[in-house]
């Protein structure tokens, strides 16, 4: 344990490069502070995905060091020192997912404080997702959890059988980070890319496979994929479609079978070729700042886009889990989709200028502190769990800026020349496409019974699950009986 001379010893645990924005001007603000000493380790994307995380942990050692900021990859196997650390800071919830030796239950042992700022920005309901994002080991036992807005800390109150108590609302560090990104001028490439064309961001969620059928299931990629890939090349000179997919997408492609691993880089070519550009950077304010409109599945963007004050369509899978209260008012608020009729509509409306963005009542709501102190909020909070004086940083108040109609025009406007309709070839898009059509027609085909039936089963299960993650010892036999 350190004295009050001795410096504050703060270690960022960090697994993912998607993920930096959500710590970045939180490190800032305690790196700039006297007396307090910033360490950051470098984890497995994901202990159990060794390919995953093959694939992705140079991207988020790439980005560190393009930020200028100082990394150790943890050495594997090795624990934690008791009193190395004063306080963790956990991005991911998810014990399972980091090495054994840094389980919540190990930190606590030996770190004094926990804390936990969320990834992500949920919108999913439904008791799995509701567990999963408020009721694991990290939300329950953290001495600090950090909110976006009082509707968040309400979920808390609701789903986190500790309640809200340990919940501060400081508003997220994430949005201190994209406000300053969306100020960048739209990359030369993209640009060029998108050239004059009207620009839909698409953000497709993962959970549309056999593993999170009748459970979790948000995603309608199989639902309204093939239509969103047609419609984008039916209006490609007019249209540019910025596909992001959740990382986890191409991972549940390949492991259903719809993709392999060579014909990935074959898909973005010919996606380039009808002018679909694939967006798989760490960063995603580019993508918001060249957009016109969002379409996506629940999740965080739909929270996240109200930033833009640009229109936005919500895709709904009709037999997917609910979504939460705070999703359900944005729901209200937004552009919804069910059916490839639907997601046409929007399109068409998009392309004509007949789109709205939400309300500034709506996005206030949502979105009430948007002051760029949201990291020194939360630096305070962690250095007053210390017991250390905490800089003055003020309260934010709703803050109404100015409406943003669209992105700014590209810097370069003229579109790189596209491959001509008739010469066109795509056999992986074209495969994926039956592939997910045939998937969602097979799970349309299922009786009421049989789907009631594996709801039922993956219940069940999901309650063993998440009572093994209360408990390391049954969870660390869970993750060596399910390790890939």
């Amino acid at each position: 344990m350190t004295s009050a001379d001795q410096p504050a010893r703060i270690l960022f645990l960090l697994q993912r490069p998607e993920a930096w924005i959500n710590l970045e001007s939180l490190w800032h603000a305690l790196a700039n502070q006297r007396h307090v000493d910033c360490h950051a380790w470098v984890l497995p994307y994901n202990a159990r995905d060794v390919e995953t995380t093959n694939a992705k942990t140079p991207q988020l050692v790439a980005l560190l060091r393009e930020r200028g900021i100082p990394f150790d990859t943890w050495p594997t196997g090795t624990p934690l020192e008791p009193g190395l650390f004063d306080v963790a800071v956990l991005n991911h919830p998810y014990d399972r997912e980091r090495p054994r030796a840094l389980w919540l239950d190990a930190l606590r042992k030996a770190i004094r404080h926990v804390v936990y700022v969320p990834y992500g920005l949920p919108a999913g309901g439904g008791r799995k997702n509701l567990l999963l994002q408020y009721a694991q080991p990290t939300q329950r036992n953290a001495d600090l959890v950090i909110a976006r807005s009082a509707l968040e800390k309400q979920q808390y109150a609701r789903h986190c059988p500790r309640g809200d108590a340990h919940v501060i609302v400081t508003g997220l560090p994430r949005f201190d980070t994209l406000a300053s990104a969306l100020q960048r001028p739209i990359p030369g490439a993209m640009a060029r890319f998108i050239g004059n064309r009207t620009t839909l961001m698409w953000n497709a969620h993962f959970s549309f496979g056999r593993l999170h059928s009748q459970t979790s299931n948000f995603s309608t990629f199989d639902l309204l994929g093939p239509t969103i890939f047609s419609l984008a090349r039916q209006y490609r000179d007019q249209l540019c479609l910025i596909w992001r997919p959740h990382p986890g997408v191409v991972p549940a492609l390949l492991k259903e079978g719809m993709l392999d691993h060579s014909s990935v880089s074959r898909l973005r070519a010919e996606l380039a070729d009808i002018g679909i550009w694939w967006d798989d950077s760490p960063d995603h304010a580019a993508a918001f700042a060249a957009s016109d409109a969002l379409a996506t599945d629940p999740g965080s963007f739909v929270i996240e886009y109200l930033l833009m004050r640009r229109p936005m369509l919500v895709l709904e899978n009709p037999e997917g889990e609910a979504l939460n209260d705070e999703a359900r008012m944005l729901q209200a608020a937004t552009c919804t989709a069910s059916t490839p009729a639907q997601v046409e509509g929007f399109v068409l409306a998009l392309l004509e200028g007949r789109c709205t963005a939400p309300s500034e009542e709506t996005i206030a709501k949502h979105l009430p502190m948007l002051d760029g102190q949201a990291g020194g909020r939360v630096a305070a909070e962690i250095l007053r769990l210390l017991g250390r004086p905490a800089p003055h940083v003020p309260q934010a108040a709703p803050r109404r800026s100015s409406p943003q109609s669209g992105r700014q025009p590209a810097a370069v406007c003229d579109a790189s020349p596209m491959i001509p309709e008739s010469a066109l070839d795509t056999p992986v898009l074209d495969r994926l496409c039956r592939s997910l059509e045939g998937f969602s027609a097979s799970k349309h085909r299922e009786t009421y019974t049989r789907k009631a039936l594996r709801r039922a089963v993956r219940s069940v299960r999901s309650t063993f699950a998440e009572t093994a993650k209360q408990m390391p010892l049954m969870l660390a036999i869970r993750t060596f009986l399910t390790r890939k």
